[in-house]
């Protein structure tokens, strides 16, 4: 049985990765430069590039400690059934991909593959390069580059990142949290929002205190 995708009202996704929309279609995959099998789902006329890994992982893989990358466990890249996959660390997806020889030219890079696309997914959600940095201990000056596609093009090509004077804003972010205060649910809040920006992933992070960290100790003062 498929479960609803989240923030994508009109898309399924079963244990194995088959993707179907509300008439029952399945939708059609791609592989991406890297391996992974990829596919592009349609909410309010936006477009946005997902990985299947992720979706699956997200819509059937318990989270409790928040880990940002999804790991394929025979590092096969392509596999996503359930089974085969695990939420980790930065740093547990990398000592995996080099236990398996994954990718063995770029782990002497400042960041890897996996790194990249999980930087990318959260400047597409909207975060700041401040949060992404912190989030996934990396110097803020690697994500503004590949924000610009300075490095890492090919990866960010494969994403829709808005331009910085576009990302949600510390104001946003407190609007956020004063909902939130006053008993609103994630899913009040991305209806009521009338930024196109804010998603409920982000809303998420703020309410967790993962991003947007600096508003926390006033909400919570």
């Amino acid at each position: 049985m498929s479960k609803q995708i989240k923030d994508f009202e009109n898309y399924y996704i079963s244990e194995d990765g088959v993707v179907t929309n509300a008439k029952g279609k399945v939708m059609k995959l791609f592989k991406n430069p890297d391996g992974y099998m990829c596919l592009c789902l349609y909410q309010d006329s936006k477009r946005s590039h997902k990985r299947v890994c992720r979706l699956v992982a997200e819509s059937y893989i318990p989270n409790p400690e928040n880990k940002p990358v999804v790991n394929h466990k025979n590092s096969i890249r392509d596999d996503d059934r359930t089974a085969n996959l695990e939420w980790a660390t930065v740093k547990e997806n990398v000592v995996h991909g080099v236990e398996n020889n994954i990718d063995a030219r770029r782990w002497a890079a400042v960041i890897t593959k996996d790194q990249a696309h999980q930087i990318c997914e959260l400047l597409q959600d909207g975060l700041r390069f401040k949060d992404v940095a912190e989030l996934l201990d990396v110097p803020k000056e690697t994500i503004s580059h590949i924000s610009r596609g300075r490095t890492w093009k090919e990866i960010s090509a494969q994403y829709n990142i808005p331009p910085k004077h576009s990302r949600v804003s510390i104001r946003t972010a407190e609007w956020v949290l004063t909902e939130l205060s006053n008993g609103a649910s994630y899913n009040d809040i991305l209806h009521s929002s009338t930024n196109s920006r804010l998603t409920y992933n982000l809303i998420k992070l703020i309410d967790e205190g993962r991003v947007y960290r600096e508003l926390i100790r006033t909400f919570n003062g």
